[in-house]
């Protein structure tokens, strides 16, 4: 049974599909309920942008809108600045009742000369003007429009430019002009997961798109659009529909509600109204499949139909009901169908239903097969059961106390620290005395009077026999080593089990080990409770303690030895008499002297702070100069122009005599 929870749940949300046009659902009344206290919060609002988005998705919902939008809007409507306007525009005939502007944006049709001006300018312009009732020339915007869609090509554009060319009335003849810059848009999509189609951009130019896409469809009266990329596109926005941003949140409704009401590609979502869990022993099975569109609607397309092609057990494997023909629920309503699934006699576990539909109208998209899941759930017998106190070392065969649910034992059970408490029982499905494994199985025992209890599992043998014991000399630890009376229960609980099962098996007098229950001995769960939300000791950092010194006469011995060959050279160097006599007084022995000077110095900063490449590239720096002066002093020396070798060679002489 185990194994059947874990491939329920891995299939519980998998959704199968032939032809990639499968919906992952859809907008419900939670989400309503939820996007509408997002625009709600709103209020009081601080701006006309504010106002026209919170608007929208109000009026989108069907949601009427507090009341202090005009004061709002009418700050905000500047002809200078086509975006102020327009929001003041779109927030003051959206307002309940309708605010009027009172001519404020008059002169805007101006600017449809500006040469500058963007693609999503030219939409707010346009709107603008419409909802103000100004001068709108029809002409100029479409050549705006050719403009634009000839500098810049991207999905967004062609959106706003799209909607634009709808404000202003255009004709299936100019719109169908328009069809390859829509696939263009479409080409530009990223895709994810084979499931999701969106733009780069986010939510709101995804649902701006798609909102020109299906507006202009519905406008031509023919597909532009493939199927399956636009139920994509509807996945995308269902994914994001938690999201709280007012903008991208009113155009995403304003999207979602376009696939609704659009007459010529509207997606169908195939969802369980009722049926997800069916119950054996109630004997009621029947599965009830709604039909409804992105806006959660019931649709009712003409001549519909539905086929449960098959339903699989995901533990078994077994296949019930194929290519079985589900019934309408209602005459009047054929939006729901239905398929008395407990005809079939299934078993307890897990079932995947592939559910396909079609009808004669054709805009709407049906998914070729969606995989559906329900289980078939029953109650649960507890058979053999026996309770039994036995010694520790088993030297004395314990004498177990049957019983039969939902009884509980006659006779109070005693049991203390030299003893052992166990039970042992088989679980099996009713009306069927296969025994079976359960996903929970626990013993509690729980003190009459005091707050405390324990659970304990029981484990299944090969045979499917459930086993407890606990040796109350160590167990008792779980129970702070409290005696008393206490109830033993056995809980059963299971994902396929109708309802959990408790049963009060029998009532037990524990005597724990005395010297656990001197006063003070064992702590009562609260003051435990209080103990550990006392301070801790506070924690202080020690750092290392430096190593021991030398003691400092070796320090010092330790000195004398490394200056002592400095030493020997300066005794040496008295002896050879050695003097600056011999020093030749030129620029190449002054820069070479002074350069060896710098190379020993740099030796030092080596030593101290620069690394091997530091080092490397300012001795080749003083290198160089140093040894092109060193060669120079040295051919001076050898050529004879110094004394100072004569002097040398005769202090040789003396001491070879």
């Amino acid at each position: 049974m185990q194994l059947q929870i874990l491939l329920g749940l891995l299939l519980s949300i998998a959704i199968v599909s032939c032809n990639g046009l499968t919906m992952s659902g859809y907008l419900s009344k939670v989400d309503k309920a939820r996007l509408a206290g997002v625009f709600k919060a709103s209020w009081p609002l601080d701006d006309a942008a504010t106002a026209h988005y919170a608007l929208l998705g109000l009026t989108t919902l069907g949601v009427d809108a507090p009341s202090g939008v005009c004061e709002v809007v009418k700050k905000s409507a500047n002809p200078s600045n086509i975006e102020a306007a327009y929001h003041a525009s779109v927030a003051a005939s959206l307002a309940k009742p309708a605010c009027s502007l009172g001519g404020a944006l008059k002169g805007l049709e101006a600017r449809l000369d500006d040469a500058s001006l963007s693609a999503e300018s030219l939409l707010q312009l346009v709107t603008t003007l419409k909802n103000e009732k100004l001068p709108l020339d029809a002409k100029k915007v479409r050549s705006v429009m050719d403009r634009l869609l000839k500098d810049d090509s991207s999905a967004g554009t062609v959106a706003c430019v799209l909607l634009a060319g709808l404000r202003i009335g255009l004709d299936k003849a100019d719109l169908a002009k328009f069809k390859g810059d829509m696939k263009d848009a479409l080409l530009q999509a990223d895709e994810s997961d084979g499931q999701y189609l969106y733009y780069d951009k986010g939510v709101y130019t995804t649902a701006l798109v798609t909102e020109a896409l299906l507006k202009t469809t519905d406008k031509l009266g023919e597909a532009v659009a493939p199927a399956d990329k636009l139920v994509k596109l509807a996945n995308y926005l269902l994914s994001r529909r938690q999201i709280y941003q007012f903008k991208s949140a009113a155009q995403l409704l304003v999207a979602l509600k376009s696939f609704a009401d659009s007459s010529v590609q509207s997606p169908v979502v195939l969802f369980l109204k009722s049926g997800a869990t069916l119950s054996k022993s109630s004997g009621s099975g029947v599965v009830s499949v709604q039909l409804a569109d992105v806006w959660g609607r019931p649709v009712s397309p003409a001549g519909a139909s539905m086929t449960l092609a098959s339903a699989k057990n995901t533990g078994s494997g077994a296949v019930f009901l194929k290519d079985a023909a589900m019934s309408v629920a209602l005459a009047s309503e054929r939006s729901v169908f239905n398929i008395d699934f407990m005809k079939a006699k299934p078993t307890v576990g897990f079932y995947q239903l592939a559910v396909s539909a079609k009808s004669s109208e054709k805009r709407f998209l049906f998914p070729a097969s969606i995989a559906l899941q329900v289980k078939v759930v029953s109650t649960v017998a507890v058979q053999s059961m026996e309770v039994a106190v036995a010694d520790r070392d088993q030297q004395s065969a314990p004498v177990p106390v049957k019983l039969t649910y939902p009884a509980k034992a006659k006779s109070q059970l005693e049991a203390d620290s030299h003893q052992r408490l166990s039970a042992k029982f088989q679980i099996t499905m009713s009306g069927d005395n296969t025994p079976v494994t359960v996903h929970q199985a626990f013993i509690r025992l729980n003190h009459l009077t005091a707050n405390k209890e324990a659970i304990f599992v029981a484990e299944p043998d090969k045979d499917k026999t459930y086993k407890f014991s606990v040796d109350l000399a160590t167990g008792g630890k779980n129970l702070d080593y409290l005696s008393g009376l206490y109830a033993m229960e056995l809980i059963v609980g299971d994902a396929l089990i109708d309802k959990s099962l408790v049963w009060h098996l029998a009532d037990v007098k524990l005597d724990l080990p005395d010297e656990a229950n001197k006063p003070g001995a064992v702590a009562t769960p609260q003051e435990t409770e209080r103990a550990a939300l006392k301070p801790k000791p506070e924690i202080k950092h020690v750092f290392r303690q430096p190593d021991k010194m030398a003691p400092a006469s070796i320090a010092m011995g330790f000195t004398i030895l490394c200056l002592a060959p400095l030493a020997i050279l300066l005794i040496l160097w008295a002896y050879l008499g050695a003097n600056l006599s011999g020093f030749v007084t030129s620029v190449p022995a002054l820069l070479f002297h002074i350069g060896l000077a710098g190379i020993l110095i740099l030796y030092f900063f080596y030593w101290s702070c620069l690394n091997m490449f530091e080092t490397l590239r300012y001795l080749c720096l003083l290198g160089v100069p140093t040894f092109i002066c060193g060669n120079r002093l040295l051919r001076s020396l050898a050529s004879g122009g110094s004394g100072g070798e004569k002097k040398i060679a005769e202090r040789k002489k003396c001491l070879m005599d």
